[in-house]
């Protein structure tokens, strides 16, 4: 598999998950502080987007391990990137756009490569799912939620501070969760 945004939350359960399956993952950062940090949690590969030389490093990996899936939660060019990078056969599932950009796709690449792009969004992914996949969904997902699934509360602070928690996210979105609460009350503690 290849992730990019592999150092916000999603993407650091990605690498404990893929750690513990033993699924080879590339992951794509893009500062050398964000490539430290995946370090520390043993990631297999890291790759830094904002060196000279990215694509092709990334062409070299994609080239020698095989990637089916490919996670996109950037859009833009960087997901016609990583398509373009992409073995014969790969999927490219698109689940968030923080570029803001539309990806840009030729069909004839995806037509001769038989490359897939899909978009995904989980409220729409569990309303096709049963009941009975749904409860084993869950089961799954609170037997891994304290160890693997985990995501880390940088900063509690009330809702009538949310342009502050909104500039102080921006600035470190990998540094862990702002959570806003709504009430004049005390703030949760970040283990509710």
């Amino acid at each position: 598999m290849v992730n990019n945004a592999a150092a916000s939350a999603l993407g650091k359960m990605l690498v404990r998950l893929a750690r513990k399956d033993h699924i080879p993952l590339i992951n794509i950062v893009r500062s050398e502080e964000q490539a430290g940090t995946l370090k520390e949690m043993g990631a297999d590969v890291i790759l830094n987007s904002s060196h000279p030389g990215f694509g092709e490093e990334l062409q070299r990996y994609c080239s020698e391990w095989h990637p089916t899936l490919l996670l996109d939660a950037i859009g833009g060019s960087h997901a016609a990137l990583l398509l373009k990078a992409a073995p014969f056969g790969s999927q490219l599932i698109c689940y968030a756009r923080l570029s803001g950009e539309p990806v840009p796709v030729d069909p004839g690449a995806l037509i001769s490569e038989s490359k897939a792009i899909r978009g995904f969004q989980l409220g729409n992914w569990l309303e096709t799912q049963s009941l009975l996949t749904k409860i084993r969904m869950l089961r799954q997902v609170r037997k891994a939620l304290p160890e693997k699934l985990s995501s880390p509360i940088r900063q509690i602070m009330p809702m009538a501070q949310v342009e502050q928690a909104i500039a102080q996210y921006q600035k470190h979105m990998s540094a862990g969760k702002m959570i806003l609460w709504l009430s004049d009350s005390a703030p949760p503690s970040p283990s509710n």
